[in-house]
């Protein structure tokens, strides 16, 4: 708490005690630095709504290219979903892109997000009392843009929104955040085995 308001002009933050003003940790942490810090804290103490276990029951993907840890929370009224996904560097999808310089291909922050809205809808049909087929395909993307580039050690914060449907496909919105700095973000539509009930 004390790091989070020492600020020095520069930008960055020292670690230093705000009340007594004595030098608690020995070093200087960039804002970036303390966020990502602050996010790992949050995480520690705020429990998910779903854990990777419940994701893996929830979801029919599986790794490497299940692409969700965590479900932090529902919202089954407006039908929003927020998700984390932390990247380890260990993904076997980084050894190629790039060597020497891994960054998060963009296919795969997509994929991010559609699971995460399958997250939702499925858990949707759970809460609802429908057994349904766990089946969810993307069927278009539309303005997506990429912010910035996702590295290893970068928790992904994936948010998405139920917009409509129409028969079994199902139109959402949705955006990726790292330290609370957008780093995609699109309009997306997907098949499900049935839509989500609003």
């Amino acid at each position: 708490h004390d790091l989070a308001n020492c600020q020095r002009k520069d930008g960055k933050s020292q670690a230093t005690n705000c009340k007594g003003g004595a030098l608690t940790v020995a070093s200087i942490f960039s804002t970036q630095e303390l966020n990502r810090w602050r996010v790992v804290l949050q995480m520690e103490t705020q429990k998910p709504l779903m854990d990777y276990i419940k994701v893996c029951e929830l979801l029919p993907h599986r790794p490497p290219l299940l692409l969700v840890d965590r479900v932090q929370s529902i919202n089954f009224e407006t039908l929003e979903i927020h998700a984390i996904k932390c990247v380890t560097g260990g993904e076997s999808y980084l050894a190629g892109h790039f060597p020497g310089q891994p960054i998060v291909p963009g296919v795969y922050l997509v994929e991010g997000l559609a699971q995460t809205a399958a997250a939702m809808c499925f858990a949707n049909f759970e809460r609802q009392g429908e057994a349904v087929e766990k089946k969810c395909m993307l069927t278009g993307l539309d303005e997506v843009k990429f912010r910035r580039p996702v590295v290893p050690g970068d928790v992904i914060h994936y948010y998405a929104k139920y917009e409509r449907h129409r028969g079994p496909f199902v139109w959402f919105t949705g955006m990726a955040k790292i330290d609370g700095e957008v780093a995609v973000e699109a309009k997306f539509s997907a098949i499900l085995a049935r839509a989500p009930k609003v």
